[in-house]
């Protein structure tokens, strides 16, 4: 396993920013229901169908079956002849579900990064990736991706570079659609230092001093 130090690149090295900040395609998280209606109805076409019924899989919690019901009505709302059906399962036969690919159309899921670097959430795109809930494949995808964690996982520019070329080939898929993001509020005491925090593993006081300044 490869130094995490040398993988962390949520930043362009070059100017600072912030990877979501340079975004190739602005238009994949957009709230535009004409545009997605155009492209829908050209798809159905496309198939000589005019409806179209998915299953989705979604866990056992209130949250997340409160929000997969938002989707579902938002998306019949929008889409004529588009019907959702939305399957609550315990999490752990869920999970289970989405990593044998089958028996599902659309996975809702969330994921939680260990520590912050992209390569934590472009993991889940990779084809054969346990934890890839709509099964997506794309070799584009799969060779930037793994040139970043390969040849340049040494060069911070040149594997910053390739998750940006690995997002646009991914937005341009619509890989996945991303819903929320979670967020937790703290107040930290100035004076307290050493603490450590990880999105995972949570606060880790174990170094933690007060400075008597």
């Amino acid at each position: 396993m490869k130094n995490h130090r040398s993988w962390t690149a949520s930043k362009n090295p070059a100017n600072g920013k912030d990877f979501t900040e340079e975004s190739p395609d602005k238009q994949s998280t957009e709230f535009n229901p004409a545009l997605a209606k155009k492209y829908w109805e050209k798809g159905l076409s496309q198939l000589g169908i005019k409806k179209l019924s998915l299953n989705m899989v979604c866990y056992d919690v209130d949250s997340f079956r409160n929000t997969a019901e938002y989707v579902q009505s938002s998306a019949q709302k929008y889409l004529k002849g588009l019907s959702i059906h939305i399957n609550v399962e315990p999490k752990v036969q869920a999970i289970t579900k989405m990593q044998s690919k089958k028996g599902y159309d659309l996975g809702f899921s969330n994921w939680i990064a260990s520590f912050p670097d992209l390569s934590e959430f472009f993991q889940l795109l990779n084809t054969n990736n346990a934890n890839n809930a709509g099964n997506y494949s794309n070799k584009q995808f799969d060779y930037y991706y793994n040139k970043a964690n390969g040849k340049d996982s040494m060069s911070p520019q040149k594997r910053y570079n390739d998750f940006v070329k690995a997002e646009g080939i991914a937005s341009e898929d619509q890989a996945v659609i991303d819903v929320n993001q979670g967020q937790t509020v703290r107040r930290n005491n100035p004076k307290l230092k050493g603490v450590a925090y990880a999105a995972a593993q949570g606060i880790t006081m174990k170094n933690a001093y007060m400075e008597n300044k």
